[in-house]
């Protein structure tokens, strides 16, 4: 599946100018970069609405400087353009952050070894989603399924795809966009897809196949739990609550952290200290759209994501650490 390349890019933007605080002098404004061009996700993901939001924030916190946000394939994807130079910041999950800096991974031999993180907002679930009256009860029923890794070049894709082959499952992949997922689970085309999902429930395409389809979601036996913890850095267990979804038993799933990252190297220290500003007081724009934000700690999981592995950019980790 080809995804987009800038010149058919899905573009929102706007010309934004609002005062920073105090703390950023005149002469660190003045550098501060002229543009900013967000990577985001697939405009039918929960993931695209909150950048939605955050562009809003930018446009509310950042003088003088022009914001556009594109639809992309999401973390590999973002990565990979972040190393062409064709975006400014972009979303990935911090465990494929890590893989570029070090080269491992996806990345095997291609490291982008100038990756940082920006600020974390969110923790993401894996949902391996099935229809609730098929035969399918575990990852193992998947052996020559019919079976959708969800959005190509998204970090879903690559865990998805890493745990099967660590369990010697084999399905018949069906790769495509979110959309193509949808239409083939809703017409038997696929026995199911995967999905990340916003830790405080369910992801917005789940929710709208529910309306018409029942649906379960496998979870990970011990076998792949640890396949997760021993092979994959910023990963850890979930085990979603029964009833999560209607019917549905508990399980255990990957749990993530979702970042905004960007090159060290292609940054201004300025800069990345007024993004961070921006998404910090700005946060009531980030709530309009997840309620659970409200709650969430953007100062201490970003701070953290550099104990699990990815550095933080200078600026963004000196505006982090002064409201931590």
């Amino acid at each position: 599946m080809h995804f987009p390349r800038l010149s058919r890019r899905k573009v929102l933007g706007g010309l934004i100018g609002a005062p920073l605080i105090a703390q950023f002098p005149l002469s660190a404004r003045a550098q501060q970069a002229k543009s900013l061009i967000i990577g985001s996700s697939n405009a039918t993901s929960s993931q695209y609405a909150i950048s939605v939001a955050m562009m809003k924030a930018f446009k509310a916190g950042i003088p003088n400087t022009d914001v556009t946000l594109i639809e992309t394939g999401a973390s590999v994807d973002n990565l990979r353009r972040l190393a062409r130079g064709e975006i400014s910041l972009g979303l990935t999950g911090l465990e494929i952050g890590i893989q570029a800096r070090e080269g491992i991974g996806i990345f095997a031999g291609k490291p982008i070894p100038d990756v940082v993180g920006l600020y974390a907002y969110d923790h993401w679930l894996l949902n391996v989603v099935v229809r609730a009256d098929s035969e399918i009860k575990t990852l193992y029923d998947l052996q020559g399924k019919r079976f959708s890794p969800g959005l190509k070049g998204a970090g879903t894709e690559v865990l998805i795809r890493g745990t099967l082959d660590a369990l010697g499952v084999e399905p018949i992949w069906v790769p495509g966009s979110v959309q193509d997922a949808v239409e083939g689970f809703q017409n038997r085309q696929v026995v199911g897809f995967v999905k990340s999902s916003p830790s405080h429930g369910v992801d917005s395409v789940v929710r709208e196949i529910m309306v018409t389809t029942p649906v379960k979601l496998l979870g990970y036996d011990q076998k792949a739990q640890d396949y997760v913890t021993n092979k994959i850095k910023g990963l850890d267990l979930f085990q979603i609550p029964a009833e999560h979804i209607p019917g549905q038993t508990p399980v255990v799933t990957p749990r993530g952290t979702v970042i905004y990252a960007a090159r060290a190297s292609q940054m201004s220290d300025d800069t990345a200290a007024a993004i961070a500003h921006a998404i910090d007081k700005q946060r009531a724009v980030l709530v309009e759209t997840w309620g659970h934000l409200a709650k969430f700690d953007f100062a201490k999981t970003s701070l953290n994501t550099e104990k699990i592995g990815l550095p933080l950019h200078p600026g963004a980790k000196r505006y982090w650490q002064s409201v931590a």
